[in-house]
């Protein structure tokens, strides 16, 4: 149990990291104004149990504290907050058993992506083992 930190020397570890405090989710906010940015480029998941990279995926970023995620989306799918993942201080985490059944049986990479309440979205490939 627990998460996996990444970074981005290691693909099989990834962070993204708020730096100031308030951030909060699912505002409606439509400002375009506030920064954010990924602290670490790349993360790296297996839906294969035993596998080292079966756990959850945590993503760590540099945000504005005007900055909300909005909603998380994999390949284009929009997770589900509280029960596909959680946001916990300047953290997301993907849960490792809402990962599982999304990606069994697939290789490849796919793109997690972080809607912003500025206008932008950031981009996170996920390589899958």
């Amino acid at each position: 149990s627990g998460s996996v930190t990444f970074s981005s020397t290691n693909p099989k570890t990834a962070t993204i990291t708020l730096k100031k405090s308030g951030f909060a989710l699912g505002s409606s906010s439509s400002s375009n104004s506030g920064s954010a940015s990924l602290a670490t480029q790349a993360v790296t998941f297996s839906a294969t149990a035993g596998n080292a990279a079966n756990q959850n995926v945590t993503i760590n970023l540099n945000i504005d504290s005007s900055v909300v995620v909005q909603a998380v989306l994999l390949d284009g799918n929009q997770l589900m907050m509280g029960t596909q993942y959680i946001i916990s201080g300047n953290q997301v985490v993907l849960y490792r058993t809402a990962l599982e059944p999304l990606v069994f049986g697939r290789t490849g990479t796919m793109n997690i992506v972080l809607v912003l309440s500025n206008g932008n979205q950031l981009t996170v490939p996920m390589t899958l083992v």
